[in-house]
């Protein structure tokens, strides 16, 4: 079994966001009227391999992913990949965990699927596509088909069993944290992530009345500090922060960081301009 997931094994990550009690999703789409329409987790699994369901995630991070999507009001998704078809099911839950399958697609009829969810013209003839030892079953077929998975949650939070804050994680490789090449506004018109790229994220965390944060982590340490900054607005000129630019706001230790997050809670949620 193979989960689909962006996300990267970076062990300082893992431990803060373990703390924070952070869940994430893989898969947040938005249709041709920038709406919300499906959240989504992707696996692919071996031919011999067993499908249970209940036993792909735990049940409290199945369970958070689910109350996202009946908030949005869209439908939650699992889609499996084995022996050759994609197995689409809704899940829901209640107290306990509940699937039904929903469809049963070959390659053509899942990229026409995936089109209609995200409000796209009809998908374009298959093209040839570069292997790539990393990318999924499901990024592969996208691909060739000229289309993209598109875009993911990195974390959101709950504090007494409601939405608390959206978290978006950027890594720097190359670049300090302290330089202004360490944080991404920098590159807003540049190779991004640009306003398409934050625009899931804004959105999200404006529909919910919650605050955006920030973490630019380096990605070639596990050192515990991070660049932290509070969404402000995002528009087509660029991404704005309220107060200092991650790049002059750079937390150290992990009980700081934690009590920064708890303090900002009650931020204003970020506008789209």
């Amino acid at each position: 079994m193979r989960i689909r997931t962006t996300e990267r094994d970076h062990e300082f990550t893992q431990r803060l966001f373990n703390k924070l009690n952070l869940f994430s999703i893989q898969g947040l789409t938005l249709n041709a009227k920038k709406e919300f329409s499906a959240a989504i987790e992707a696996i692919q699994y071996e031919d011999h391999e067993e499908v249970q369901l209940e036993n792909i995630f735990p049940l409290t991070e199945a369970k958070a992913r689910y109350y996202l999507a009946k908030t949005l009001k869209i439908p939650f998704y699992y889609v499996i990949y084995q022996s050759s078809e994609f197995r689409v099911y809704e899940i829901e839950i209640s107290e306990n965990f509940q699937s039904k399958q929903v469809e049963v697609l070959n390659e053509k009829a899942f990229v026409e699927w995936w089109a209609r969810l995200k409000g796209l013209n009809q998908p374009k003839a298959l093209m040839e596509a570069a292997e790539r030892v990393k990318s999924s079953i499901f990024d592969i077929t996208l691909e060739k088909h000229n289309m993209a998975w598109g875009g993911n949650i990195d974390g959101f939070m709950f504090r007494n069993k409601e939405f608390a804050c959206i978290i978006e994680n950027i890594y720097t490789q190359k670049n300090p944290l302290e330089s202004p090449m360490g944080e991404p506004s920098y590159y807003f018109h540049m190779r991004g992530p640009n306003y398409n790229t934050w625009f899931p994220t804004v959105k999200l965390a404006s529909y919910l009345n919650v605050p955006l944060f920030l973490f630019t982590i380096e990605g070639n340490n596990n050192k515990e500090r991070i660049g932290f900054a509070v969404i402000d607005h995002l528009s087509t000129l660029g991404i704005y922060y309220k107060g200092n630019k991650p790049n002059k706001n750079i937390l150290e230790g992990l009980e700081h960081i934690m009590e920064t997050i708890n303090a900002n809670l009650n931020n204003k949620p970020p506008k789209i301009i």
